[in-house]
């Protein structure tokens, strides 16, 4: 697939998974919710004291709520989140919780588990992103032994989507009822 296909079947992608997000009932949403949280705290359980997590806080069409967040933070976790800097910048980050001062983009590279948005990834890792860019730049600072997962709806982790030279593997997938290996990095 050539770059100008893969740009326009991303596009299609992104409007599809944005609609069927938006389709949710609340009480879909919630549980939804709900269930990558508890997700999440399994994760959290086997972590400790010391441990940095990077993970973005969830907008409401994002599965998860920042009680993900506070799993791993109340277990001892140093949770990092993300800052936008500039269009065509990496990320940012920030310690989570407060607004304290930004951090440059290579503290990334001290966080073993990294949760990462998504509206879809697929069985090799894949990840289709919002489209800024900003976690394709990011990830290139992540330490290449980090854990990194893709926050996604079951039905969101598919067979395949368009790859580009930029996109960085994913090696895991959070969902509602579990966490799930993918063919992608660590």
């Amino acid at each position: 697939m050539d770059s100008h296909s893969a740009i326009r079947r991303k596009a299609t992608l992104r409007a599809q998974v944005r609609a069927a997000r938006l389709a949710l009932s609340d009480a879909a949403r919630a549980a939804r919710d709900d269930a990558v949280d508890a997700q999440a705290a399994l994760l959290a359980e086997g972590l400790g004291p010391g441990y940095v997590v990077s993970s973005h806080i969830p907008t409401r069409l994002e599965p998860g709520t920042d009680r993900m967040l506070a799993a791993f933070a109340e277990g001892g976790a140093r949770v990092l989140v993300p800052v936008v800097v500039g269009a065509d910048a990496p990320l940012a980050w920030r310690q989570w919780p407060g607004d304290g001062p930004g951090l440059p983009p290579e503290t990334l590279g001290e966080a073993a588990l990294v949760l990462v948005p998504a509206l879809a990834v697929d069985r090799l890792g894949t990840r289709l992103g919002q489209g800024g860019g900003h976690y394709d730049r990011s990830l290139a600072y992540a330490d290449p032994g980090a854990r990194l997962v893709a926050v996604v709806d079951d039905d969101e982790v598919v067979d395949e989507l368009p790859r580009e030279p930029h996109d960085r593997p994913l090696g895991w997938a959070l969902t509602p009822t579990g966490t799930r290996r993918l063919g992608g990095a660590p």
